[in-house]
């Protein structure tokens, strides 16, 4: 009788263990899947990061054409129509 009740004790407990297993294998696989999107938009977002940085030197490119355009004196574009 003794054993009997060891016994159930025992399967009981290997099934409680088995559900354990299960639930933690369940979260490890979702954990990889959120991960692994983390790892995408990540990614994703690097890429962003460098096109926004190449248009940022695209527009100082510009600004700078600019401020030397202005820079320029106004009266020097009159001379060369005059010296002609």
């Amino acid at each position: 009788m003794v054993r009997h009740w060891v016994y159930a004790a025992i399967r009981e407990r290997n099934s409680e263990v088995k559900k354990r297993i299960e639930r933690i294998s369940e979260c490890k696989d979702r954990n990889r899947a959120t991960t692994s999107e983390n790892n995408r938009i990540a990614n994703g977002n690097r890429s962003r990061v460098e096109e926004v940085k190449h248009l940022i030197g695209q527009v100082r490119e510009v600004i700078k054409a600019k401020e030397q355009e202005l820079e320029r004196p106004q009266g020097q574009d009159l001379q060369v129509w005059g010296a002609s």
